[in-house]
């Protein structure tokens, strides 16, 4: 069974995972751990049979996982004592953002350790949320003092708060050399309560185990919250910093990247010759015309795409043409 916090989301990742089948598919309209469970006994009422695991496909954000996480305390099994599994299906998962990136990066330097382990630490407690969000379903008195939580404190500083998890990451190791999650939680979490401690523990070294894989971790500008809006960013072109990390096959079979050429031009170069360009960024259509003009230059189109989608106007002097063109463009914004 598929379960996602709204029927839009749930239509989403349909679309985009035509090849699922010999499952449900459902929306449980919110993150209750009720309607979860509810949806699971109504399958077994129609079909005689619970799923034997649920995937959780909720918001990628502090209150979808706090669902996921207590649905871990929820056990269903039918008479024959076939328990049902959960499984978390957040849209980019692994995902990180440059900013966050970065503030991690530079605690994590400064402490000694890698970057991904402090990463791990923040991605279990506030899903990296920016402003450190309670991702974790913690008691209140416990989630006021963690290390890592904001919840609304006015001395709260993030800075200090990622150095300070760093320095108890970088103390508590095994005899390996590895995090002691164990350890480190009961830093991060003053009190916190054995149970609430292992499920922690464990969510902070799944996370680290799979930052720490080939490809663990997705660097996005944007990350999606939810499944539909996933699905709109696959619709849409990437954004221009993602095009320059891209390399893109020309119709003779050679490879090609897209580059910077500075003063707003961009152009695709041959990738075994650098200085060999191949061609200017073209245009698919008048709205992406305009936004290319206006968010980087006249130069970084090609000049044909420029002519072909301007509307037909009578000739007028060159001053005037500029100012209907930058309306025009504008208006199409």
């Amino acid at each position: 069974m598929y379960v996602f916090e709204s029927p839009i989301d749930a239509l989403s990742y349909w679309t985009q995972h035509p090849e699922l089948t010999n499952c449900m598919i459902a929306s449980v309209d919110g993150t209750k751990v009720e309607s979860v469970v509810n949806m699971a006994v109504n399958m077994y009422k129609t079909k005689g049979q619970l799923p034997a695991t649920i995937y959780v496909g909720s918001d990628n954000d502090p209150a979808g996982h706090q669902l996921y996480d207590k649905l871990q305390d929820s056990i269903l099994a039918n008479t024959e004592a076939e328990v049902t599994t959960f499984k978390p299906l957040f849209p980019q998962d692994n995902a990180i953002t440059q900013t966050t990136y970065q503030g991690l990066k530079q605690a994590a330097d400064q402490a000694g350790i890698d970057w991904r382990e402090l990463a791990a630490a923040a991605k279990a407690t506030t899903n990296l949320s920016t402003n450190y969000q309670q991702a974790f379903p913690l008691p209140q008195a416990i989630a006021k003092s963690s290390v890592l939580i904001n919840t609304g404190k006015t001395n709260f500083n993030s800075d200090e708060a990622l150095l300070t998890a760093a320095k108890f990451i970088k103390a508590n190791r095994t005899d390996d050399n590895k995090p002691n999650w164990d350890a480190i939680t009961k830093k991060l979490n003053p009190g916190i309560e054995d149970h609430d401690r292992d499920h922690l523990a464990a969510k902070s070294s799944y996370y680290n185990t799979r930052y720490q894989a080939d490809n663990g971790i997705l660097p996005v500008t944007k990350i999606a919250k939810d499944w539909n809006e996933l699905a709109k960013l696959a619709q849409h072109p990437a954004a221009m910093d993602q095009q320059l990390e891209q390399t893109y096959r020309c119709q003779d079979g050679k490879t090609a990247q897209l580059v910077d050429k500075g003063q707003d031009e961009f152009a695709l170069v041959d990738t075994k010759q650098p200085d060999k360009v191949v061609g200017y960024f073209e245009a698919n259509d008048p709205q992406q015309c305009a936004y290319l003009i206006k968010q980087y230059g006249y130069n970084a189109v090609d000049k044909e795409d420029e002519q072909k989608y301007q509307q037909t106007q009578p000739v007028k002097p060159q001053h005037q043409q500029k100012k209907q063109r930058a309306s025009g463009l504008e208006q199409s914004m």
